[in-house]
């Protein structure tokens, strides 16, 4: 099957130039593929001592991601993302010898309609859903998820979308309930509307979601919100960009959400905010920056943090300890999401002294908000949660892109972590705190 899929995959992208099918469906393809050489140490939990694949180690790898879309006509177009690897070298599974790999996945399947004769367009299928930012990601929610987004133009400056995403359904049903199907039981379930104002130097995107798990949604307990039990959330914040002066760019994120459930013991219950701040100034050798935020954090009893559905994508403060490449590569060693920390960031981007050749450089200090009653160590088990108050990190970040012919591009990317832990402040493996180092070099084909 899996191989059928590659075969339809490929035929859709031979048509792709342009080719129409009977006159009447245009197909077209877009994509890119990624060849990464990538060298980590201690990128897991900031210890020498600890071997594993991320002590001193070098890998490389190649994927493919591509889009095909069919356009039936100006008001009706169908989207298939698909992915080929990761294929690691040398790794059994694709990447070995004689290679042979059939690691193949659907990552969207969507379609858009847009209403005759109204501002009315509605996505449904398997897409992307990103809540508003304009500093760094959205930690609540921005991933791929099964739902459908009803938009319309309400007048030149303002657009509203409806939402319902389905992002978790659970087939582990309790013993003897007679559950064997799909019900309010087994899902989580968001609903939110999101409104976008352009006005002449500002644009503002407010939002709310409320968010219901099922009492029996989260068997694995992937979710620390939902207590095991029922629970409901409520997510609002808004989105601002505003360009006081035609170099200037200012930018705000502020959210505040909350979850509660129906476990006796109340445990997971959470509500927090986070406030990002960031200053963009464009000059004629390079764009320089600043960001900063603050994203409550836990306390002893678990409260304090903003509730996180899927945050796949992260936010991006910077580019190993928190989501920020577009490669292959690691990153994310501290924190997905960024909630339950604070921290400031100077950068500067798009630096060219030479054709083809650009350049970002950026320092960043950032600690944790979590009580370490609660966490128990520096680094808290999975990295939505972040980090506790006995740590702190001081980060550098320096890509460098080279455009070597149209659609072909080299990238260098490097990044540097310095660790703290005080004294009552314990990494996960043992008392060490080494600096992490990750590098990559890869080359992107843009298609």
């Amino acid at each position: 099957m899996k191989r059928l899929l590659i075969l339809l995959a490929v035929a859709a992208l031979v048509l792709g130039s342009g080719l129409q099918a009977g006159a009447a469906i245009k197909f077209g393809a877009t994509g890119h593929v990624d060849s990464a050489i990538m060298f980590n140490n201690n990128t897991d939990d900031f210890n020498s001592e600890t071997k594993d694949d991320n002590t001193q180690h070098v890998t490389a790898a190649t994927r493919l991601r591509a889009t095909v879309s069919a356009e039936g006509s100006e008001y009706a177009k169908a989207h298939y993302q698909f992915q080929v690897g990761n294929y690691e070298w040398g790794r059994d599974g694709g990447g070995g010898l004689s290679t042979d790999g059939q690691d193949f996945k659907t990552r969207l399947l969507w379609a858009n309609v847009h209403v005759p004769n109204t501002p009315v367009a509605v996505s449904a299928g398997l897409l992307y859903l990103a809540l508003p930012s304009a500093v760094a990601g959205n930690p609540v929610f921005g991933d791929r998820v099964g739902g459908v987004i009803l938009g319309a133009q309400l007048a030149d400056p303002a657009n509203l979308s409806l939402f319902w995403a389905r992002p978790r359904f659970s087939e582990e049903f309790p013993s003897g309930s007679g559950i064997s199907a799909i019900n309010n039981h087994n899902t989580i379930d968001m609903f939110g509307g999101i409104l976008a104002l352009n006005l002449d130097q500002v644009e503002v995107s407010p939002y709310l979601v409320y968010g219901r798990a099922g009492a029996n949604s989260d068997p694995d307990a992937d979710f620390t919100w939902t207590g095991g039990d029922e629970a409901k959330i409520f997510v609002g914040g808004a989105a601002v960009t505003y360009n006081p002066i035609e170099p200037l760019t200012l930018m705000l994120d502020a959210i505040y959400g909350s979850a509660k459930n129906s476990a006796k013991d109340k445990s997971g219950e959470t509500s927090g905010f986070m406030a990002a701040l960031g200053a963009d100034y464009s000059l004629p050798f390079g764009t320089p920056g600043l960001r900063a935020w603050y994203a409550s954090g836990m306390d002893k009893d678990g409260n304090g943090v903003l509730p996180v559905i899927g945050a796949d994508d992260g936010v991006t403060f910077t580019r190993l300890g928190s989501y920020g490449t577009a490669s292959l590569a690691m990153e994310g060693i501290v924190s997905t999401s960024m909630v339950g920390t604070m921290g400031v960031a100077a950068q500067i981007q798009d630096v060219s002294f030479v054709d083809k050749l650009t350049h970002m450089a950026r320092i960043a200090y950032y600690k944790g908000l979590n009580d370490k009653e609660f966490t128990g160590s520096a680094l808290y088990g999975d990295t939505y949660m972040g980090i506790h108050e006995g740590a702190s990190f001081i980060e550098l970040n320096l890509d460098t892109t080279y455009n070597i012919v149209d659609n072909i591009s080299s990238v260098l990317e490097i990044g540097y972590i310095v660790p703290s832990f005080s004294n009552d402040a314990k990494p996960l493996n043992g008392d060490k705190a080494d600096p992490a180092f990750n590098t990559n070099l890869y080359l992107r084909f843009v298609f």
